[in-house]
């Protein structure tokens, strides 16, 4: 649990520095409650300037990371949840970790869980695509965007989605020496920008990826089995150049992986399993 033993070692951590110190991690992170403040607006409390304010946290984030144990002991749910997910995770992700491991009176805030980053050193930021994804530094960060690259390439030489696990072989057998774990390679493709993968672990990539994403969407947020008219209509609500019911047809019937038709016209998500296939009377 992230939650008891977290609290009492930050509560040690903190106890060391100065009134000053506390104050601007507090304001700086949230860490007292209340959502984190810029720079500028954590000086303005303190009457001071947001340049100095930059200046104590930085000194006072490397004098934490001195107290070596007790910042390990402090940080090592954010640690554990970058491992489970395969040493590199979406901060929403990284987040939905750790709130599954804590207490549900005492969930983790983001201002916390950032501020458990800058003190661990074992965790790094990893660009990906146009974002930001964090990775542990012992994983072989310096590889995430060869994965990022064949991993789209091979996604467009299939023509159609491949499963996860296969695609992750894939990668692992094409990436040059020396091999990769396949659970990073996983968690790198999971995070890639230009590939969706579906709740029951297929793998998309290349012009219909938004409109696939949207469609889904369209059915999770539904709940239910849609006709196509229905399916058109909401998804034309989402898209800047209008489907056709006939397009949206042919799209639905095409991916089979991800859409099961129920009943004549009527489509739900595979996701669901057979049960669910059914629609609402």
């Amino acid at each position: 649990m992230l939650a008891e033993p977290s609290q009492e070692s930050l509560t040690t951590l903190l106890s060391a520095l100065s009134e000053r110190q506390r104050r601007v991690l507090s304001l700086r992170y949230g860490l007292q409650g209340g959502a984190p403040l810029s720079l500028r607006q954590a000086g303005k409390r303190l009457g001071i300037t947001g340049e100095r304010v930059r200046v104590i946290e930085a000194g006072t984030i490397a004098r934490l990371r001195y107290q070596d144990e007790l910042t390990r002991w402090a940080t090592q749910p954010l640690v554990d949840a970058l491992t489970e997910a395969g040493g590199v995770a979406r901060f929403e992700e990284v987040m939905e970790a750790l709130r599954r491991r804590a207490l549900p009176h005492h969930q983790p805030s983001e201002g916390l869980v950032r501020f458990l980053h800058r003190l661990d050193q074992r965790v790094v930021r990893v660009r990906v695509g146009r974002g930001e994804v964090w990775a542990l530094r012992a994983c072989p960060v310096g590889a995430v965007q060869a994965i990022e690259a064949l991993c789209i390439s091979t996604l467009r030489e299939s023509r159609a989605g491949l499963s996860l696990d296969r695609l992750t072989n894939m990668l692992v057998e094409r990436l040059p020496s020396p091999r990769l774990d396949g659970a990073f390679v996983a968690g790198v493709v999971r995070v890639c920008p230009g590939v969706v993968v579906t709740k029951d672990g297929w793998c998309f990539c290349g012009r219909a990826r938004h409109k696939l994403v949207q469609l889904m969407q369209v059915l999770r947020q539904a709940g239910t089995p849609l006709h196509v008219r229905d399916i058109k209509e909401r998804l034309n609500q989402r898209l800047e150049e209008p489907s056709t019911a006939q397009a949206v047809h042919e799209f639905l019937r095409k991916e089979t992986q991800v859409f099961v038709r129920v009943a004549p016209g009527t489509f739900a998500l595979r996701e669901w399993g057979s049960e669910a296939h059914r629609p609402s009377p």
